[in-house]
C-alpha cells in the first residue's frame, strides 16, 4: 500500500527539559499528517469544514519505540488502511531516517455540522473516490 510521506523537525517547545520529545506530541504529529493527507487528497480540513464536514477522532493509540530528540528529522508515512461507511482508520509510522520511533493509529468519523449540531454521515463519495485512486492502485 501506498502511504502519504508527512515531514517535519522536533521543536524545542516539542520537548521536556532533558530535550527529549515529550510523548503526547507523538499524537499531535500523528494529527498533522492525517491534515497533509487530506490536503494532498485535494480536501484541506478548511476546505470540509467550509462545507459543513468533519472528521473528529474517535479512537487514537501511539506505542513508542525509541525517542526523539530536540533538532530531529522526523518523517511519518500514513495510510488509509480501512473505510467504511461513515468511519476510516489511519496508521501512521514515525521515522528518523529508517529507524521507527513509534507507530499508532486514529479511528475518524464522517460528520456533518448544522448549527452546532454534530451528526455521523456517509463519506461523501468524491473523498472515497480520492483515496481509493490515492492509494488503490499501490498495493
Amino acid at each position: 500500500m501506498y502511504k502519504h510521506e508527512y515531514a517535519f523537525q522536533v521543536k524545542w517547545a516539542d520537548t521536556d527539559a532533558a530535550a527529549i520529545v515529550y510523548s503526547p506530541n507523538f499524537y499531535k504529529w500523528m494529527d498533522q499528517a492525517t491534515a497533509e493527507l487530506f490536503h494532498a487528497l485535494g480536501f484541506p480540513l478548511s476546505k470540509l469544514f467550509e462545507e459543513n464536514y468533519g472528521i473528529p477522532l474517535v479512537e487514537s493509540r501511539c506505542e513508542f519505540k525509541t525517542p526523539a530528540a530536540f533538532e530531529d528529522r522526523l518523517r511519518i508515512e500514513t495510510g488509509i488502511v480501512k473505510f467504511g461507511d461513515k468511519s476510516m482508520r489511519l496508521e501512521h509510522e514515525i521515522f528518523r531516517q529508517d529507524e521507527l520511533l513509534a507507530k499508532g493509529y486514529e479511528v475518524r468519523v464522517w460528520v456533518t455540522i448544522d448549527r452546532g449540531k454534530i451528526k455521523a454521515t456517509s463519506i461523501p463519495e468524491k473523498v472515497r473516490e480520492a483515496i481509493i485512486t490515492y492509494f488503490g492502485g499501490n498495493d
